[in-house]
Order: structure tokens, then C-alpha cells, then sequence
């Protein structure tokens, strides 16, 4: 549970400095966070994922949101509703990869989701954990300024 708390937090810290999605929405996860109303979280991306026009920006920060939310079903044991979002996690990640769009952090992202993947299948940890740790590695080299690439090293470690 405290893993839990520790990915929303980072979570609404990360997404604090992003801000360029509409305000809406960044209202809409914020009040979210604060009242613990994840349903709420869950409709906003939803409603977000649906878009048809995502700037590289808005996925992002989406990605950010599936993120924390990813964390908080692990941690009530949702799991089959954390596989649903780690698949449309991945895709974002694979979008933002085909376009180049700051890939320190899409290094760091794709370093967590690895880290899902490993909290959802412990045999996989073998295969996984050096990936994660590469990922986390390499969104240091690409920007040592980025925080989220050392938490994704200290997870991974």
C-alpha cells in the first residue's frame, strides 16, 4: 500500500509540471487524487484516451495517468484491470518512441511499465528486471536532470 501512495504521489508531482493538457482534465485527475475518487481518475482518462487528435504532450501526460493509476490497482488488487491499462500504457510508449518525443522520460515510463509487468508475473523477473534496469539507465544518460528516470533506477534496483 505505501508503493501504492509513493506512485500517486509521484504521480501528481509529475503531472503538476506538465501543463499542457486542458485544464479540465488536469482539474478533473486532481480532484481525483485529492478525494481518493478513482473511478473519477479512471473516467477521466478514459474520456482523454478517446480523443482522436493526441498531441505528443497530451499523451504523456495521459501516460502519466495511467501510470499512478496502474499503481493503485496493483495495490488493491485489481490486477486485471492494471493489465487492461499497462497494454494502453504501452502503446502511448510506443507512439511517443516512434516519434522521439522526450525520450529520457519514455525510457523512465517504459522502465516502470516493465516493473508492472514484473508485480503481475514474479517468474518473469528474470527477463523483465534487466530490461527495466536498462530503461532506467538509459533515461539517466539521455537527461541526468530527470528525476523520474532515478526513481525508475531505484525500483528496478
Amino acid at each position: 500500500m505505501e508503493r501504492t501512495n509513493y506512485i500517486l504521489a509521484i504521480t501528481f508531482i509529475i503531472f503538476t509540471g506538465l501543463s499542457v493538457v486542458k485544464a479540465s482534465y488536469r482539474t478533473e485527475i486532481y480532484h481525483a487524487y485529492i478525494t481518493g475518487d478513482m473511478a473519477r481518475w479512471k473516467s477521466v482518462m478514459d474520456e482523454m484516451d478517446l480523443k482522436k487528435e493526441k498531441t505528443n504532450a497530451f499523451m504523456i501526460e495521459l501516460l502519466n495517468y495511467e501510470y499512478g493509476y496502474i499503481g493503485w490497482c496493483m495495490g488493491v488488487e485489481k490486477f486485471s484491470l492494471a493489465k487492461e491499462y499497462i497494454k494502453r500504457g504501452e502503446k502511448i510508449i510506443e507512439t511517443l518512441e516512434e516519434r522521439n518525443y522526450k525520450m529520457s522520460l519514455v525510457h523512465a515510463y517504459r522502465s516502470a511499465f516493465y516493473g508492472f509487468k514484473i508485480n503481475l508475473s514474479k517468474i518473469q523477473a528474470p527477463f523483465l528486471g534487466p530490461r527495466s534496469l536498462s530503461h532506467a539507465k538509459q533515461a539517466i544518460e539521455l537527461d541526468a536532470n530527470n528525476p523520474f528516470g532515478y526513481i525508475q533506477y531505484a525500483n528496478a534496483m
